[in-house]
C-alpha cells in the first residue's frame, strides 16, 4: 500500500509539473529579448492544462504590466480576459478575446484609476454604445457604432455643453509646416551644435506637446555631459508652438519620443 500511495503521490507530482511548466524572458524597450542587465520587462508564461498564461512585469519596479492567456505556446491566439497596467502600476484597460483571437465583449478604459471608456466589440468590431468619460466622470462622448462605423454621436465640452461639431476621434500634433521640417530644423540649427562637441553619441529626447501647443518636460534617456543637455533643452524649449492633439474634439497632451545621434 505505501509503495502504491507513492506511486500515486509520483504520478500527480508529475502532471502537474507538466501543467505548470513556466517560462521567463527578460525584453528590452523595444520588445526584443535580451539580457537580464538590460531588461525593460520580464515576461512570466505558465502553461495551465491547454492554456498558457503570460504574466508581464516591469523590470525595475516588479509592478504587473499585463495579464493575459493564450491557446498557444507561440502566444499568437489571446483569448478570455487580458489586464494592462502602466508604469505607475494602475490599470489602464481591461478587454476580452474569443476563441479566433479577435476582440469580443466589454471594454473598458481607464485613466488615474477612474474610468475613461466603456464598450462592446463584437467579432473584433466596436458595436452598440461606447461612452467616453474624463476623470471627474463627466462625459465627453457618446458614440453608437455599427461594425467599427459611427452611426450616430454626441459631444459635451468641458463644462458639461453638448456641442454640435463634426466629430474629430483622433488627430495628431503637427509641428508647423509638418514633420519632415521638424526633423529639417533638427538637422539644420541642433544638429550642428551638437558636433562641434565631438562626442559620438546617441540619445532619445522626450517631450510633451500640451493642448496649448506648448513643447514642456523635455528630457533625455542619458546625456554625454551637461553642455549637451543645456542646448537640447534649449533647443526644444524655444520651439515655435504645435496644432495640439485632438481626442474627441478636445485638445489634450501628447508625448513624443525623439532620436538624436550627436557627433559623426
Amino acid at each position: 500500500m505505501k509503495i502504491k500511495l507513492l506511486f500515486i503521490c509520483a504520478c500527480l507530482f508529475t502532471i502537474k509539473a507538466y501543467t505548470q511548466d513556466t517560462i521567463v524572458n527578460y525584453y528590452d524597450k523595444t520588445k526584443k529579448i535580451t539580457d537580464k542587465n538590460f531588461a525593460y520587462t520580464i515576461q512570466q508564461v505558465i502553461k495551465k492544462d491547454s492554456i498558457w498564461q503570460e504574466n508581464v512585469y516591469y523590470f525595475k519596479s516588479k509592478s504587473i504590466k499585463s495579464i493575459g492567456q493564450y491557446l498557444d505556446q507561440y502566444l499568437k491566439n489571446k483569448v478570455g480576459e487580458f489586464q494592462y497596467y502602466d508604469s505607475n502600476g494602475k490599470i489602464s484597460s481591461i478587454v476580452s478575446y474569443n476563441k479566433t483571437g479577435q476582440l469580443h465583449g466589454k471594454y473598458l478604459g481607464f485613466k488615474m484609476d477612474k474610468k475613461s471608456v466603456v464598450g462592446i466589440y463584437k467579432n473584433g468590431k466596436k458595436n452598440g454604445l461606447w461612452n467616453y468619460y474624463e476623470v471627474n466622470g463627466n462625459k465627453i462622448a457618446r458614440i453608437i457604432y455599427n461594425k467599427d462605423k459611427v452611426h450616430k454621436y454626441d459631444l459635451w465640452n468641458k463644462n458639461g455643453e453638448k456641442i454640435n461639431e463634426p466629430l474629430i476621434f483622433e488627430r495628431r500634433a503637427e509641428y508647423v509646416g509638418g514633420i519632415k521640417n521638424f526633423y529639417k530644423k533638427i538637422k539644420k540649427d541642433l544638429a550642428p551644435l551638437l558636433k562641434k562637441l565631438k562626442v559620438p553619441f546617441k540619445l532619445y529626447v522626450m517631450f510633451t506637446v500640451d493642448a496649448n501647443g506648448s513643447i514642456k518636460n523635455v528630457k533625455m534617456n542619458t546625456y554625454p555631459s551637461m553642455k549637451h543637455k543645456e542646448i537640447i533643452e534649449d533647443f526644444f524649449y524655444k520651439l515655435p508652438k504645435w496644432k495640439p492633439a485632438i481626442q474627441l474634439n478636445r485638445p489634450v497632451d501628447v508625448k513624443f519620443t525623439v532620436p538624436l545621434k550627436l557627433g559623426k
